[in-house]
């Protein structure tokens, strides 16, 4: 089960009983990460191979950061074996607007600039710093609709496609057998 996203699903799972494998571009997410998975490793999901052998794959936010997030997608999901289920979580176009202002400004504050930034923005109410660091920092903030990432499921064959959440997009498809 690849965990390309660190988050509190990769403890669930392995108290589960399933073997979970972390994988992540930053060496130190990996370094974090390993501390309670041992099965964590340095990876670029652009250069992943299709290995489909998983019965479920998480990427949690990680998808619209890509340089191509549709290559991404593709690549992520050919580690599905079928019938397995494949969850992800991307930034939804409609819901982009509380952040435009900031990610126009970012790359001309200093650091200091940022954390005060992000400071403002958590005394008006909204959101954690994580969060809002994570939708500012990087260098790609791509959006979708439900629709566009839609038929990424079905580009990828697969089936049972499911919308969980539309504020971000949380969505989920079942891998059709194709033997």
């Amino acid at each position: 089960m690849p965990d390309v996203e660190m988050d509190g699903t990769r403890t669930r799972c392995r108290s589960w009983g399933a073997k979970v494998t972390s994988i992540d571009l930053s060496p130190k997410a990996i370094e974090s990460v390993s501390r309670i998975n041992k099965d964590a490793r340095v990876q670029d999901i652009l250069t992943l191979e299709p290995n489909p052998v998983h019965d479920f794959v998480l990427s949690w936010g990680v998808l619209h950061h890509l340089r191509d997030p549709r290559e991404g997608f593709r690549r992520v999901a050919s580690q599905v074996k079928p019938g397995g289920i494949f969850h992800i979580m991307l930034y939804h176009k409609d819901n982009q607007y509380e952040y435009e202002f900031g990610r126009k400004i970012w790359p001309h504050l200093p650091h200091t600039g940022k954390v005060l930034y992000i400071r403002y923005k958590m005394l008006r109410g909204a959101g954690t710093f994580h969060g809002w660091w994570d939708a500012l920092n990087p260098t790609f903030n791509f959006s979708y609709d439900e629709d566009e990432v839609r038929g990424w499921f079905e580009e990828e064959n697969f089936s049972d496609i499911y919308l969980t959440q539309k504020y971000n997009i949380n969505m989920r498809g079942r891998k059709i057998d194709d033997s």
